[in-house]
């Protein structure tokens, strides 16, 4: 099951799911939570490919996925958790989250989606040195779980997606 999308490439494309009713209130998601589904590459990509949420856009924050997605074995179930605040460090305003998952690519591409879902409280693994909470974690690294049909659980390996924190811009450049 799931929703099989195939991208020709040659033009940007996206896909993606959007509230009707308007924008939800996914603050208690920020700190521990997750956009989490599950995926089959059929074809892997041949371009950037990205994940975003929306804040009516052009609010919003994206992760890149294709090193992820390209990185994945051809045809197999695989669940992909991207913590909440991967998004919300990329702008993402998450008060008023009206497209709580798109995918764009400019590029070929072959995959299924399916059991797409925010969850409030998801354990990524043990905490790296230093980190006090998940949200310290997610911006060390984003998970992907092994194959979800045989493992049922987080089986967390490192993929090459980056979800890490960028500095913060200083105005004035010459300020330390």
């Amino acid at each position: 099951g799931g929703l099989r999308v195939v991208w020709a490439g040659g033009a940007p494309a996206q896909v993606y799911l959007q509230n009707p009713t308007g924008p939800e209130d996914k603050k208690a998601y920020v700190q521990n939570g997750a956009l989490v589904f599950d995926t089959v590459v059929h074809e892997p990509p041949k371009s950037l490919v990205t994940v975003g949420v929306h804040c009516v856009y052009p609010c919003g924050g994206k992760v890149e996925v294709t090193k992820l997605l390209r990185g994945m074995p051809a045809d197999q179930l695989t669940s992909v958790t991207i913590p909440v605040s991967c998004f919300t460090d990329k702008g993402l305003k998450p008060r008023s989250v009206d497209t709580p998952f798109l995918v764009y690519t400019t590029g070929a591409l072959d995959i299924t989606f399916s059991n797409i879902r925010w969850e409030p409280d998801v354990n990524m693994g043990p905490l790296p040195r230093g980190a006090t909470t998940w949200r310290d974690r997610a911006a060390a690294r984003p998970f992907v779980e092994g194959d979800a049909r045989r493992d049922g659980v987080v089986r967390g390996r490192r993929p090459t997606a980056g979800c890490r924190r960028t500095p913060p811009r200083r105005s004035d450049p010459r300020q330390p």
